[in-house]
């Protein structure tokens, strides 16, 4: 019996914006799963993926008889984009009394200012 399953390396950014890698011309395809290189071997895909930068992941794919990707076949529950967290311009978490005390020093400086 013949598996067809495969393995591709994807980077979310957006679930409109999938980029999958090609090894043989180090580059990123956009949002066309044929244009990433198709590993057999997850251990591959895996080492490959250990080379590149965060955020990048491997998910799996069938292949039809030709050793082509079933675009259906690529599902990315697997591969969301990460999660961010947004942090103020000054770089650290405020605390509510930060925020409050922030408040009250802005309506301070408000206050003698002309109208």
């Amino acid at each position: 019996m013949d598996d067809r399953g495969r393995f591709l390396i994807v980077s979310v950014f957006h679930r409109r914006m999938v980029f999958y890698y090609d090894v043989s011309r180090d580059v990123w395809g956009m949002n066309d799963p044929t244009l990433g290189t198709v590993f057999k071997r997850r251990t591959a895909a895996s080492a490959v993926q250990a080379l590149l930068r965060e955020g990048v992941r491997v998910v799996k794919c069938r292949v039809n008889g030709r050793n082509q990707v079933i675009k259906r076949s690529v599902t990315l529950a697997n591969a969301r984009a990460p999660k961010t967290r947004r942090r103020p311009l000054g770089g650290k978490d405020l605390t509510n009394a930060d925020r409050v005390g922030a408040a009250e020093t802005l309506v301070r400086g408000l206050d003698g200012c002309e109208r």
